[in-house]
């Protein structure tokens, strides 16, 4: 049975999609991007579902009420089949900058660990092994800090700079995303625009 608190979420999702979903922007090429959907009520992930064009996916989610959207930084030809049907063209050039993977001054002690077998408790980054059990695997809880996420920008903005400098990309090529929790994520289209355009005989 589904939680009055879960169904107040699902609807404020509904209402959103209902309200928004003509502002929703979609990623270049759409028609050749595979989507994946993280269904409310099964919890379950829909995969391989395709969209001819920007309309077709803000009326989806609009009647399917997804919690969570993804779509794949390749391209592909038949982006609805399953993997060894869809015939890969080319791919997005994705860097993801997550905060709980850069040292900070907090210490991240705001994040808990939880030990996989003994149940030890601990806060901060966890160890490589359990002071009880010696336990190797962790259940990790993180919500980065404005410490956190300033030090996850820096290494953005360092990105930036060597792409630009040294590899000679333009700002026009690449593009900067809040991944909306721990960090950044930087897309390079310029690889696939080339892979897409090359003749593949």
């Amino acid at each position: 049975m589904r939680s009055l608190s879960s169904i107040f979420v699902h609807n404020k999702f509904a209402e959103y999609y209902q309200k928004y979903s003509f502002s929703i922007q979609p990623p270049s090429s759409l028609e050749k991007r595979e989507f994946g959907f993280l269904l409310f009520k099964e919890r379950i992930m829909l995969r391989h579902k395709g969209f001819r064009d920007v309309n077709t996916l803000r009326y989806f989610l609009k009647t399917v009420v997804p919690s969570d959207v993804y779509y794949s930084s390749a391209y592909y030809e038949r982006p609805e089949e399953e993997m060894h049907g869809k015939s890969w063209l080319g791919a997005d050039l994705v860097f993801d900058i997550d905060a709980d993977h850069i040292p900070t001054p907090c210490g991240k002690v705001h994040d808990v660990w939880v030990c996989g077998n003994c149940g030890a408790v601990g806060r901060g980054v966890s160890p490589k092994k359990c002071h009880t059990c010696g336990e190797q695997k962790f259940n990790e809880k993180t919500w980065p800090c404005e410490v956190c996420l300033e030090s996850a920008k820096a290494e953005a903005i360092k990105l930036i700079d060597i792409l630009t400098k040294d590899f000679g990309f333009s700002s026009g090529e690449l593009k900067v995303g809040f991944s909306g929790h721990r960090g950044y994520h930087r897309w390079i289209r310029w690889l696939a625009k080339k892979l897409l355009t090359t003749s593949w005989g």
